[in-house]
């Protein structure tokens, strides 16, 4: 069983309302996994200068940072 924490943490409410949304499409989907999911994929997989720059960025949005996502290719 894996070993997870239970944490508290404080979310604006037009973050939380797009969480729920993504959670309404499939049944398999509530915050705590989207939020995982996330958080997994940022901490694992970004390199370190651009989580860098996400931990340091007041307004992320505001600033004009933009995330995207591809997939490596399979050797």
């Amino acid at each position: 069983m894996e070993r997870n924490r239970l944490i508290c943490i404080r979310v604006p409410l037009e973050v939380l309302e797009q969480l729920d949304k993504m959670s309404s499409t499939a049944s398999y989907l509530n915050r705590s996994r989207i939020i995982n999911s996330i958080l997994e994929a940022v901490v694992k997989c970004c390199p370190g200068d651009e989580v860098w720059k996400m931990i340091h960025c007041f307004d992320p949005y505001g600033d004009g940072l933009q995330v995207s996502v591809t997939q490596k290719d399979k050797i």
